[in-house]
């Protein structure tokens, strides 16, 4: 078909034609002018009829207007579609969102999203949700969550613990989580509640609460089954099964085991009222008779215990025979011992002939006179510091001893040499023609020693003579070795040596 775009007026099968054009086809790049358009890739002139004085009487369609159709409606007109009206162009289709007018180029109230054409109210959603009214300047109810409508103010949902169109309603008070909005049912209870509204309590045997639609037990109290918790367990259970007939828990009867507890213990478990004698699932024993070890008690302890421990032989508690300790009391007390202590060995009291004075002592013979069968007594504490004090002591006592011994052999060693060369024979008669020295006690070694004299004294003193005696060389008898009988008093304690 062949179409004469040139011609001034094209019928409407002529525009349909044309209108058909494939997409495909090369696009319009050459569309000269205001008074043709690009419609699918081909030019098409805005005005369809052309009058014989050149006026166009009418438009390819309502987006043109304009003498030859020339102009584009304006963009504020919905779908962009306008008309001539006189010399007023308006929009035929309306005005897009927030526009209003003629020509939809004024701007709606800015509370509005849409406004009505020719005045102030609003005809769509407020800008603002929490507004409602015609010019949406009224604020939505306080407890509103989320807006309301614009034209009822009622609200979209509520706040936790509201209802009612407008929230102004508070949930029932043992509702937990808040409760719905058009019916006020609670969207669930707090423990112990049941129903729409959490207005009725649970059974009393339920613990935990109960559901809040069927009223059903979550879990019982012990000695209670059932849906609601109101039938009783059976009486050899402590604690049973909600929906079940088994015990759970221990047994009522600590001698009993088994699903139901209707199963005896094995007679060699150990048990009370208060202890439970065996394991309610596996039968096993918790502990074992006295005198019987192994996993199920069936095995005898060894014979020198009264009780031992379950996979051992170590002995438990005193041993059965008070002349034997250790462990396993396989070791015999000493025969000092008239029985002794089961770790330590230490003796409980002394046999016949034996005698100590304090309770930690070893127990040593005795004669009939010193032999005590009193009972030992405890060593205080400061007698124990007292005895350690004096033991320091004497060792530094020795030691002085001996450095003093040592320094008077040095002293010995030098007179033998003799003196500005003389001899010793020389010496010793030299000494015979002399008057004898006086025999006075030299005290100055000790007068060396005043850290000690407060502590220590010494007493020295030959048994056959109360007078102080001197050696050939004139040496006073506070040299050791003259010394019978030496006595430390060091710390209100006395040591001697004969």
């Amino acid at each position: 078909m062949v179409i004469n775009l040139s011609s001034k007026n094209l019928n409407q099968q002529d525009i349909a034609v044309l209108a058909k054009v494939s997409t495909t086809s090369t696009p319009c790049s050459n569309c000269d002018g205001n008074n043709v358009t690009c419609v699918d890739g081909v030019c098409l002139p805005r005005c369809v009829n052309v009058s014989s004085s050149g006026e166009c009487l009418q438009c390819l369609d309502s987006r043109f207007y304009g003498d030859h159709c020339e102009q584009d409606c304006p963009d504020t007109c919905l779908n962009s579609r306008c008309q001539m009206d006189n010399t007023r162009v308006v929009c035929t289709e309306g005005c897009v969102a927030g526009k209003k007018g003629d020509n939809c180029g004024a701007n709606c109230p800015t509370a509005c999203t849409q406004c009505e054409r020719y005045g102030d109210g609003c005809t769509g959603p407020c800008r603002n949700p929490r507004y409602y009214g015609d010019k949406c300047d009224v604020t939505c109810p306080p407890n509103c969550r989320g807006g309301c409508d614009k034209d009822t103010g009622e609200c979209d949902s509520c706040e936790p613990d509201y209802t009612g169109d407008k929230c102004d309603v508070t949930c029932p008070p043992n509702c937990r989580g808040g409760c719905d909005k058009d019916t006020g049912e609670c969207d669930s209870c707090e423990p112990d509640y049941t129903g729409d509204k959490c207005d009725v309590t649970c059974p009393p045997n339920c613990r935990g609460g109960c559901d809040k639609d069927t009223g059903q037990c979550g879990n019982c109290e012990p000695g209670y089954t059932g849906k609601y918790c109101n039938d009783s367990c059976p009486s050899q259970c402590t604690e049973c099964q909600q929906h079940g007939v088994n015990c759970i828990g221990q047994c009522h009867r600590w001698n009993y085991h088994g699903n139901n507890c209707t199963l005896l213990c094995p007679v060699q478990c150990r048990g009370c009222v208060k202890e439970t004698g065996c394991d309610k699932d596996t039968g096993k024993c918790i502990s074992c008779k006295q005198g019987l070890r192994g996993e199920l008690c069936d095995d005898t302890c060894p014979s020198n215990c009264t009780q031992c421990e379950r996979y051992g032989d170590i002995c438990i508690g005193a041993c059965p025979n008070s002349g034997y300790y250790g462990r396993d009391c396989s070791i015999q007390c000493p025969v000092s011992c008239e029985g002794c202590h089961k770790e330590t060995g230490l003796c409980m009291e002394c046999a016949e002939g034996f005698s100590r004075t304090y309770c930690d002592e070893i127990c040593s013979p005795c004669s009939e006179n010193t032999c005590y069968r009193t009972t030992c007594r405890k060593r205080k504490t400061d007698h124990t510091v007292a005895i350690t004090t004096g033991t320091v002591a004497v060792v530094i006592v020795l030691a002085l001893i001996i450095a003093f011994w040592r320094h008077t052999q040095k002293g010995n060693r030098t007179l033998g040499s003799g003196t500005n060369g003389t001899t010793h024979s020389e010496y010793s008669d030299s000494l015979a023609h002399r008057d004898p020295p006086q025999k006075t006690c030299n005290k100055e070694p000790f007068g060396r020693w005043p850290a000690m004299s407060k502590k220590i004294v010494f007493f020295v003193r030959d048994k056959s003579s109360e007078r102080t005696r001197t050696d050939s060389s004139g040496c006073c008898c506070c040299g050791w070795w003259y010394c019978k009988s030496l006595v430390l008093a060091v710390v209100g304690r006395s040591i001697s040596w004969e």
